[in-house]
């Protein structure tokens, strides 16, 4: 049997709504990733277009971080909440030409800055001015950016977790094969065909997960093959069932 004891399954699910509410009040703000190294580029930093970036976004007001970092757990753990930035260069003959790109966390660019340029000689002086250009073009847009995948309307419940439990279920019955799945140091990420991005983070109870379904937070059952998520809508308890194997 997959879950031993429902109503005390129910219970974390509800507890762990409340942490994810409380733990994306702490990032208001839009975060940005800035790569260390950029696909045209040799070397990681080249001209110090990563620092020169990231330096920049945090003067503004925006929290930033590198690629490489080691990120906070509320910045990691709310994954599409988070934007990459992505500088372009522009082939042209005689002129250094740059664009900043903004990425979702499905890879879609949903920005782009107007093209930064120079005609300096240097390579790093004509990278750097034309990076400030085109920076400079960003910035303001960046306030104003939509988090595409935020939940809209969300409110903190008062309801207890009893309460909840004992609200309508609906059991969508959704059996879903040809996954994507990478391990990695929290868990897993599961890529379903129809592009869902599932993230199961591991908890101290075996093949207990933490879960984002997109953003929708959620716990996860894994047992022989099958992924099952619960999560919670309008008041009615959604299960979710999925054909998939975790590697270990």
């Amino acid at each position: 049997m997959l879950i031993s004891n429902t109503r005390n399954a129910r219970k974390i699910l509800a507890l762990f709504l409340l942490i994810f509410v409380c733990s994306t009040s702490v990032a208001q703000k839009n975060t940005f990733i800035v790569p260390t190294q950029f696909e045209w580029q040799t070397k990681e930093n080249q001209y110090r277009i990563s620092t020169v970036l990231k330096t920049k976004l945090v003067e503004y007001g925006y929290a930033a971080y590198y690629s490489s970092d080691i990120l906070p757990d509320e910045v990691s753990l709310n994954a599409c909440y988070n934007f990459t930035l992505k500088v372009v260069r522009i082939k042209s003959a005689f002129i250094s030409k740059l664009r900043i790109d903004v990425l979702d966390c499905q890879n879609q660019v949903v920005l782009q800055s107007e093209v930064g340029s120079s005609k300096d000689k240097d390579y790093e002086q004509a990278y750097r001015e034309a990076l400030e250009e085109a920076i400079l073009n960003i910035l303001p847009k960046l306030k104003s950016l939509a988090r595409k995948n935020q939940i809209q309307g969300s409110s903190t419940s008062t309801e207890s977790p009893d309460t909840i439990a004992d609200n309508e279920e609906t059991d969508k019955g959704e059996s879903k094969s040809d996954i994507t799945v990478t391990k990695n140091s929290r868990g897993y990420t599961l890529v379903t065909a129809n592009n869902i991005v599932i993230q199961l983070q591991i908890t101290s109870q075996q093949n207990v997960f933490l879960a984002f379904l997109d953003t929708k937070p959620a716990i996860g059952f894994y047992n022989a093959g099958k992924l099952l998520l619960e999560y919670y809508e309008t008041n009615r308890k959604v299960t979710l069932n999925y054909d998939v194997k975790l590697p270990q």
